[in-house]
């Protein structure tokens, strides 16, 4: 991957994940009962090829969240995420739902947020690159950064590293797209991917938790290696804002 390439961070999905590096070789030698599909390895392999190579992209994230409220109820939570990314220090995301409408601004030294319901801003001394910045925005604001599993080169081996099964599925179709369906599991939860058949981008990825959490995230309007103006990833205060302290 070149510096002219975009370069991601941890995943905040897969909770786990961070924990995990040991190489197929020795998880294989000790975890003897599970079990992988070599065809779902190679279409999460080519997945996480075609994002590497990617020099810059654009994409719509539909999120729901099945969560417990405060009384123990469960409760739907939806967002969409506008992205926005230029490797390797360019990056804006607009996101409308629970928290309202917030928007991110990153370009290259500095981090932005403009909440424009309170109409408050912030900024913040960023790391030099994507891949530092996304954690940055976890650590700062506890925002989890929009699918970023996907964008992680390591994907396919933190995925069975964690999980215990990896099924391929076959071809099947979602939303009107053509994609091959591929499921993991442990005994905790079941994650499911659809990776679009044409494209080997991922197109919508699920995961159920046997504590009744769920979460659900639908990919479209992909753009591959577009023209991002710089002004694009600036943030200038809106007249009559306020800074947060």
């Amino acid at each position: 991957m070149t510096d002219n390439q975009i370069i991601f961070h941890k995943m905040r999905i897969l909770p786990k994940l961070l924990l995990l590096g040991l190489s197929l070789w020795l998880f294989g030698c000790n975890n003897q009962q599970k079990e992988y599909d070599s065809r779902a390895v190679q279409k999460l392999d080519n997945l996480v090829q075609t994002i590497g190579d990617l020099h810059s992209c654009s994409y719509t994230l539909h999120v729901l969240k099945s969560k417990k409220d405060e009384s123990g109820e469960f409760e739907t939570i939806s967002n969409e995420h506008d992205v926005y990314m230029r490797g390797p220090d360019k990056m804006y995301i607009y996101s409308n739902g629970a928290l309202g409408r917030i928007a991110y601004w990153y370009d290259g030294d500095s981090l932005s947020y403009f909440s424009f319901d309170n109409n408050k801003y912030k900024s913040y001394k960023a790391p030099g690159n994507i891949l530092s910045t996304i954690d940055t925005i976890h650590q700062i604001y506890h925002v989890d950064f929009p699918a970023a599993d996907f964008f992680y080169p390591t994907l396919t081996d933190d995925i069975l590293n964690y999980y215990d099964e990896l099924t391929y599925l076959g071809e099947t179709e979602d939303e009107g797209i053509n994609t091959v369906l591929i499921e993991a599991s442990n005994q905790d939860e079941i994650l499911s991917i659809w990776i679009e058949n044409e494209t080997n981008l991922p197109h919508r990825l699920v995961i159920e938790s046997k504590s009744g959490e769920n979460y659900d995230a639908l990919f479209s309007n992909w753009r591959l290696n577009p023209e991002f103006n710089d002004q694009m990833f600036l943030f200038s205060p809106p007249e009559g804002s306020i800074k947060a302290e």
